[in-house]
């Protein structure tokens, strides 16, 4: 049981700030629906600037893709 709490503080020790929140959104009314507000607007942040890094990385990955075959 201790090695799963050491796991699980080692995973959250880089942003605690994750920690604080859900605790914060834990003690007010309605939690479920607040922690789901949460995770989907965290859901949908990654994939835009997922989508925004895809696409303004795109012309620089294709030059760099294009100089590696060349120099194989």
């Amino acid at each position: 049981m201790w090695g799963t709490v050491v796991v699980l503080a080692l995973l959250a020790a880089p942003e605690p700030w994750r920690i604080g929140t859900a605790t914060l959104l834990i003690s007010r009314p309605r939690p479920l629906q607040n922690l789901l507000a949460f995770c989907l607007g965290g859901i949908a942040l990654c994939t835009l600037i997922g989508v925004a890094v895809l696409f303004a990385l795109r012309d620089i990955a294709l030059t760099f893709s294009q100089h590696a075959t060349a120099f194989a």
